[in-house]
């Protein structure tokens, strides 16, 4: 993908870009209501990308083949909850619960969460997710489910995070053929869809849906996931509920149609899903994510959402160093490229899973395609240890 810093540049010079307020509901224009940004989307910088390429060598094993394609995209979040609190639920009952149910009777998913596209010049552009959008779909889409309050957050988060994505990769398309035709698209195609009844594509919402559905597979496991988020979907407005419906046969049919309700691109022979950067998923890393604070209304203890990018700092226990030293040499120098890589950010070659048959808040990362470590988050000091590491069989994995 292309830097978002240099598709703005390009926008601009044919005049495609606009200046507009958002929703002032949604993004925080109200007393006690805050955005914290916990991902800036700056991948791709120039110090990072210098810092990495002195890193890397020739993709030898599966994982950097796997780092160099993108695969597996996932970030780790971590809630944490105010002590008062603790990790319960905070229900959304009353006047707040009701608010928010009525929202999503017009606006589907997008009253959970919002994309501000970087068309857009009047506002930090990027994903908004509320924290009582996360606690809502909590309730009302996975409280049923047979699984830890951490882990509905997460899926909530994800799910939301998600169909937020799509929305990106549908903004990152349309600007590819902006650039191609030099004629701004974007820009109309949304004064278009703002004064028409819904005020939004059906097609786009229901895409967004459906790859919201296709992409929970991939966060932590929960049994009844995926049936408790299909009814969630299945009670959303038109479009957004069509997202159950779509199958992956589809996909480039229907990225057809979407780019059609932007530009008129008639029969033009194009493999649709070149333009959008959905394979195999949509590199999070490269959009902006910020989350809305209003814990107030839900009156409960702030809550913490850190976006796992990279190992601030890292210390290695005695014990990990005793494992270590007992590895062949070639493993303990990929190991120093593994705690160099990390320290600019977690690529998706490394694999970082939970791992808690370990203990609470215990990561597992891959070191290369046979040796893993096992890394404990101390949260509080924002600070990681090694406590081991050890061939695939030895760590417990299989």
């Amino acid at each position: 993908m292309k830097k978002i810093t240099q598709v703005r540049k390009a926008l601009d010079q044919i005049d495609a870009r606009m200046k507009f307020e958002p929703e002032n509901d949604f993004l925080g224009n109200e007393d006690g209501i805050g955005v914290e940004t916990i991902h800036s989307g700056d991948l791709g910088s120039e110090a990072e990308g210098r810092k990495l390429s002195e890193l890397d060598s020739a993709p030898s094993t599966q994982s950097d083949r796997d780092e160099k394609n993108g695969f597996d995209l996932q970030p780790e979040i971590l809630v944490e909850f105010g002590a008062a609190i603790d990790d319960k639920l905070p229900l959304l009952k009353g006047d707040e619960g009701e608010r928010i149910r009525k929202s999503i009777e017009l606006k589907g998913m997008e009253a959970l969460g919002c994309y501000v596209s970087f068309h857009v010049k009047a506002a930090q552009w990027g994903i908004y997710i509320s924290v009582s959008g996360i606690a809502y779909m909590v309730q009302n889409a996975f409280n049923g489910l047979d699984a830890s309050p951490a882990i509905k957050w997460k899926l909530a988060f994800h799910s939301i995070l998600n169909h937020e994505l799509f929305h990106f990769a549908t903004d990152y398309a349309v600007s590819q053929l902006e650039m191609i035709w030099s004629d701004a698209l974007w820009v109309p195609a949304r004064e278009e869809i703002r004064g028409n009844e819904p005020h939004y594509l059906e097609i786009e919402e229901k895409l967004a849906n459906a790859y919201m559905l296709g992409h929970l597979r991939s966060t932590p496991k929960a049994k009844g996931k995926m049936e408790a988020l299909r009814q969630f979907v299945s009670k959303q407005p038109p479009g957004y509920r069509d997202g159950t419906k779509v199958r992956s046969s589809q996909w480039d049919d229907q990225l057809k149609q979407l780019t059609s309700e932007y530009a008129d691109v008639g029969i033009v022979p194009v493999d649709w899903s070149v333009l959008y950067p959905l394979s195999p998923r949509v590199d999070w890393r490269y959009c902006p994510i910020h989350v809305i604070h209003d814990e107030q209304r839900l009156n409960i203890p702030n809550i913490h959402v850190n976006l796992f990018t990279k190992i601030e700092h890292l210390e290695e226990s005695v014990s990990f160093r005793r494992l270590l030293n007992r590895l062949p040499i070639q493993i303990q120098k990929k190991w120093d490229k593994f705690k160099g890589k990390s320290s600019v950010r977690f690529t998706p070659g490394m694999r970082l899973q939970p791992w808690p048959r370990a203990g609470d808040d215990i990561y597992s990362a891959r070191v290369d395609d046979n040796y893993r470590v096992h890394l404990k988050h101390n949260s509080k000091g924002q600070s990681w240890t090694a406590l081991a590491i050890g061939n695939h069989a030895d760590m417990g994995h299989g």
